[in-house]
Order: structure tokens, then sequence, then C-alpha cells
């Protein structure tokens, strides 16, 4: 049997975490974001394709999407009122 956490072993990235209910992975957090998947995830998936869905995740989490996300949504949460 395989797992997230061990799939990704030490190749470093956010720490990974199941969690149940969740449907797709999700990385959350900004100083230090943890990589969320569904607890069953391994069930579903084969070995590859459980290392693309995690080095997707560590991609976005190399880009620092979940900053940019987050600074996005500050800014739009300040001029929402902007009338243009």
């Amino acid at each position: 049997p395989y797992s997230p956490a061990t799939q990704l072993g030490d190749a470093g990235g956010p720490e990974v975490r199941t969690a149940a209910g969740l449907l797709e992975p999700a990385l959350v957090g900004i100083v230090r974001p943890v990589l969320l998947v569904p607890r069953n995830i391994a069930e579903h998936l084969t070995q590859a394709q459980l290392a693309a869905v995690l080095e997707h995740e560590r991609a976005h989490w190399r880009r620092r999407d979940n900053l940019t996300a987050a600074t996005h949504m500050l800014v739009e949460a300040v001029f929402w009122f902007h009338p243009v």
C-alpha cells in the first residue's frame, strides 16, 4: 500500500496531510502551506497517477500560487466598491 505522504517522500515540498470529505487535493495556508489530499485518494489512483497529482500540487507550491491568490483576494476586498 502507498499513501500520499509516503509517495512525496523526501522530495521536499509542503507537509502532506489527508482529510476526510475532500474531493480534490488543495494547497492551503500562506506562511507554511500544507497539501491536503482526500483520505481515500490512493484507493482511486494508481501509484503513477498519484505521483503526477502530487507533482502538480508541488508545482503550485513552488510557484507560490497560494500567496498570489491571497494577494488577489486582498486587492479585490480593498477595491470591491471602486466604480470602474
